[in-house]
Parts: C-alpha cells; structure tokens; sequence
C-alpha cells in the first residue's frame, strides 16, 4: 500500500485530535499573548512573556513542560521563575531576549507559572497550565478495564499500582505475586544499538569499544560517523513508546548529546484493526535505519496502532503526549512528518 505522508510543525499536531472526533484541544500560546480573560493581568510589560513549547497549556502531562520566557538579556540574570507560589531553578539556554527550559514539579490540576525580578513579587508575566498524569488520561475518557500488559517485550515488568484486582498480575523474581499493575507503566530506560555489516541491529558494548563490523554513514553536511543510535523507551498514556536517533559514542544518557539529529522528527503510524484493552506491540518501523542514517529522529507508540485499537480520540491524545515527551527531553523539532498507510494514514487525517 502507498504510504501517505503529512507534513507538519508540531502545532497542527493536535488537529488529528479534533479530524478523530474529539473537538480542537486548542493551541499554544503566542508570544505575548494569553487567553483574553487572563491577557491584562498576566503581561506586565509587553517585553516580557511565557508560553508552553511542548504542548498547549491546558494540556501539559507528567509533571514538566518545556517553556519559552521572554525578558531583555540585560535582566536574565535578574528573572525568576515561581510555580504555584514557590521559587524554581530550571536550567534555561538563552537566545538574544528569548530563555528556554523545561520546568518540573507541576501538580496534577491547576498550576500558575510566574515571572519575576528578583526582589519582587509583582508578576512580569504569568501562565496557568493544566497537568495531567504520565498515565492519562487527558480528555479521552475513562480508561478501558481490564487491560492487559505486554512491557515483556522489552523484558521489563509493570510497575506495582494496586493490591487488588483488576489489574494485570505482578510477580517478583522468585515467581511470588507481588501486587496488580492497572496502568502498565514502566520507568523510562535508554539502549544504545549500532548497525552490523548485514544489515543487523547489535547492542553496543557498554565497555566503550568499537566493534569491528560496525558501519559508518555520511551525513548530508559531509560528517562521516559510527551508524550508532540511541533508542528511549518507556510508557506513555499506558502504551510503549520510542524514541531513536543517531547519537555518538560514550555519551552521558541522561544529558543526550543531539548535535547528530539534523532537526527533523519522523512519527510513525500503523494500520490494523484492534478492540483495545491491551498495550499493544511496539512497530517494526520504530528504528528505520534508512531514516535514521539520514540524521532523522522517529518516534512510535503502541497507541498509534490502530491493530492495537480503534479508538482515534485515544490515539490523538497519545501522539500529543508523546511528542510533549520528544520535545522535553531533545528539543522542538524543525517540523514532523507523519508515515504510515490505511489505519496509520487514517490516524494522520
């Protein structure tokens, strides 16, 4: 079957959403500018703004966002940032007036993200976002029960978040039932492949040796590089997700080195039909080494598989979340494709 593809910047994201049934989760904020009920109160100076860059406001999952402030240079190391009436310490990069980081701690519910100079308590400019759990949902409705776990696929077990049923069962090393799992959630965890003569996926010696059938790729800007490629998986709105790009060798995992990733962010969407109450399969598409040698990044859900289930208004809620996740974690890409044909193509409409 051909393959559709639809090119986009991450706004119109939320557009499947609305194309699925489940209205417009509206858009993010424009510099300098907020709901009109909130715009006279929160700007207290044009030369001064907040906005999300992750995910709309209202819309904000797992507890941090990635934000953009709005302050002229000459006071960056005057601004403070307040959450919820307390003083925080996000790592932020500067570009000329522009700050930029990903702010953490944010409660589930209402949370009021202020603007300061230090010494004052006036607000210089001020955001409400709306989080919502890691594990959803966020506006697609009661989760289905019962729901069955697959995170043996990437040989980890569910975490513990029940003592009694429902839930899938939950076992410790020596075969003993230790509790429930209802969401199926794993903690993130990061694995480093490289690509073999034949063809083949291997892992990386994490003795920092350069295996001798390792390849080598020529990017598009001359670079000649190891064909190594980091690949973040974990769960999201209870499905599987991944994040992989190329990446260089002995990099600190907790602070990804994206000088390899050329910007662009492939995601990918796959057909079939499912009922649901399972967390489904992770694509075979998720490490695409004819993309990934290009310099792409690609991101998969087990949630965007329609063989999975069928319910459009989950799967444009979970291409939301995951993508909020990309963007914290790496960065806004330059803009994203969408791939995938029939139910993948009908997910991207």
């Amino acid at each position: 079957m051909t393959r559709l593809r639809l090119l986009a910047a991450w706004a119109p994201l939320p557009l499947i959403v609305a194309a699925c049934g489940g209205g417009s989760p509206g858009e993010p904020v424009a510099e300098g500018r907020q709901a009109p009920r909130e715009a006279s109160a929160s700007l207290a100076d044009d030369r001064f703004a907040l906005r999300v860059l992750s995910s709309p406001a209202q819309y904000v999952s797992g507890g941090d966002a990635r934000v953009e402030l709005r302050a002229p240079r000459a006071l960056h190391d005057q601004i403070e940032v307040w959450i919820n009436g307390k003083k925080t310490r996000p790592q932020l990069s500067a570009n000329g007036d522009r700050l930029e980081g990903v702010v953490t701690g944010l409660v589930n519910g209402q949370n009021r993200l202020v603007l300061r100079q230090a010494g004052s308590t006036a607000a210089l400019a001020s955001l409400t976002l709306v989080n919502h759990p890691i594990s959803g949902p966020m506006f697609s409705g009661p989760k289905q029960a019962p729901f069955v776990c697959t995170v043996h696929q990437v040989k980890r077990q569910p975490m513990v978040d029940a003592a009694t049923p429902p839930g899938f069962p939950v076992f410790d090393a020596k075969g003993n039932k230790i509790g429930y799992s209802r969401d199926c959630s794993i903690q993130s965890f990061t694995t480093y492949w490289y690509r073999a003569a034949g063809n083949r996926w291997r892992p990386l010696p994490a003795n920092g040796t350069r295996p001798a059938d390792m390849t080598r790729i020529t990017l598009a800007d001359g670079r000649k590089v190891d064909f190594v490629v980091r690949q973040e998986r974990g769960t999201i709105n209870r499905f599987l997700y991944s994040f992989a790009m190329l990446a260089p060798r002995g990099e600190n995992p907790p602070s990804p080195d994206t000088r390899l990733w050329n910007g662009r962010l492939v995601y990918v969407f796959q057909g079939g039909v499912g009922l649901g109450h399972t967390q489904g399969w992770m694509p075979n598409d998720a490490m695409l080494p004819e993309l990934l040698s290009q310099g792409h990044a690609i991101v998969a859900s087990s949630g965007n598989n329609t063989r999975t289930h069928y319910n459009l208004q989950l799967g444009g809620e979970t291409t939301m979340m995951v993508k909020e996740r990309f963007i914290e974690r790496y960065g806004r890409p330059l803009y994203t494709v969408g791939v995938g044909g029939s139910g993948g193509a009908v997910q991207q409409y």
